[in-house]
């Protein structure tokens, strides 16, 4: 897990630190992928590509985090967890909240996702009778 989470932040920071063209693709604007004017292929490039580092970014802490609290766990489990200093136990907890925390929001919007093209569908069916 340790060199994946490895693999996952070279990956960042290839993204945010480009030294070949000394700019970040970060710093790209969408006008950068075709310059100025409406190109659709252009705006969903620059869509997903933001996506993406959003969820490589995301994927970098949870990882990172859990890794942490696997640490704490692994103490806690040589010494007895009401042992472990009373910091150690609350960040023990508080990342667990947060993992949790992304965990209920992903699923809200995996649920969403789901609900959006059956309505779509429902909306399509009833133009179809008129």
């Amino acid at each position: 897990m340790v060199r994946f989470k490895s693999r996952i932040d070279d990956i960042l920071a290839g993204l945010e630190n480009n030294t070949q063209n000394h700019v970040s693709i970060l710093e790209l604007s969408r006008s950068a992928f075709s310059g100025p004017g409406n190109f659709p292929e252009a705006d969903g490039l620059h869509l997903q590509f933001t996506k993406v580092h959003t969820q490589l970014k995301t994927l970098s802490t949870t990882l990172g985090e859990q890794l942490e609290a696997m640490g704490i766990a692994i103490t806690g489990a040589n010494v007895g967890f009401d042992n472990l200093d009373v910091d150690l136990r609350q960040r023990f907890w508080e990342i667990q909240g947060r993992v949790q925390e992304r965990y209920d929001e992903d699923r809200r919007a995996q649920a969403a996702q789901k609900q959006a093209p059956e309505k779509r569908a429902t909306a399509d069916d009833k133009d179809a009778t008129l």
